[in-house]
């Protein structure tokens, strides 16, 4: 790209809005919605059981430091997070692309006005 070719920019984030239209299509076979939300809510059990099994055995899940503590807790953010997602599709991900299309759109105008 030269230097004497426009910039095309987008216009406005609407990330929030295409999810909104991929969700719909999924969950019209509402089977679908429950099996993640069984399987979601499995996982997020499923690792705080295990967390909590692993800290009353001491070994990993305990204050004790070393590598074995934060590889436990690196598998229960990542857990609960993959869980909480499967569980609550439909609210949680459409919260976190609202925001992403606010900061998105706050600095694609801040963006055109300086330039």
């Amino acid at each position: 790209m030269t230097p004497s070719e426009p910039v095309i920019m987008a216009a406005e984030l609407n990330l929030r809005g295409n999810w909104d239209t991929i969700w719909s299509a999924i969950s019209g076979d509402s089977d679908v919605t429950k099996l993640l939300g069984i399987f979601g809510t499995i996982i997020v059990i499923a690792a705080i059981v295990g967390f909590i099994w692993a800290k009353r055995r001491g070994d990993g899940g305990g204050g004790g430091g070393g590598n074995a503590h934060q590889g436990r807790t690196k598998f229960l953010i990542g857990a609960l997070v993959v869980g909480t997602l499967m569980a609550a599709p439909s609210v949680i991900l459409p919260l976190a692309l609202g925001v992403a299309d606010l900061v998105g759109n706050v600095g694609i105008r801040l963006f055109e006005k300086i330039f």
